[in-house]
């Protein structure tokens, strides 16, 4: 079974394939405020460099955040569309999840920005939001886990035990309240 795993929650595009659950192949690209254009040629790419066409893929899994609000929303809608259109399973997983994986810290943080999500370890579901300067401060007396790796060569240990979503609920994940809103006027 092909699995196709996307990520656009930050700086990066991580496109991964996994054949029966065993990591095969993975482009990732840096891509500041162009993820609408580099995705879905990322995709296309990574099934031609393994001689597969979209038709193989048979579950996606998506990060659906929280991190860059257009480029979740990309990912998430790419995932979507090609889940719909083909009928296959999809799966969520946060980025908060993603880096916890290989981080043992308190707290695990993932950066974005103008500041940095966290959670908890003991409960990754309790992700907030802290601008950097107040971070700064909130790191020095607690245990964060700052700029740890993903491990997209395990990725799919921490989803696997996850239920498929209906595609139609598969929604970003956000956290920051989006600024634009703030206003008074």
């Amino acid at each position: 079974m092909i699995t196709l795993f996307v990520d656009t929650h930050f700086k990066n595009i991580a496109i991964c394939l996994y054949k029966n659950n065993m990591f095969l192949d993975k482009l990732v690209m840096e891509s500041v405020k162009n993820h609408s254009v580099y995705t879905m040629p990322m995709i296309r790419k990574i099934l031609q460099k393994n001689e597969l066409s979209v038709n193989d893929i048979k579950q996606i899994v998506v990060c659906n955040g929280p991190g860059s609000f257009t480029g979740v929303r990309i990912g998430v809608t790419i995932s979507k569309v090609l889940a719909y259109s083909l009928k296959i399973p999809i799966k969520t997983i946060t980025s908060i999840e993603m880096v916890a994986a290989n981080c043992n810290n308190d707290f695990v943080c993932v950066p974005e920005n103008n500041g940095f999500y966290y959670a908890p370890r003991i409960n990754l579901d309790d992700i907030k939001y802290m601008k950097k300067s107040d971070f700064e401060t909130f790191k020095l007396n607690n245990d964060c886990g700052v700029d740890i790796k993903i491990n997209y060569e395990n990725l799919l240990s921490i989803v696997e035990n996850k239920s498929c979503c209906n595609v139609h609920d598969v929604n970003p994940l956000y956290v920051k309240k989006i600024e634009a809103l703030n206003d008074s006027n």
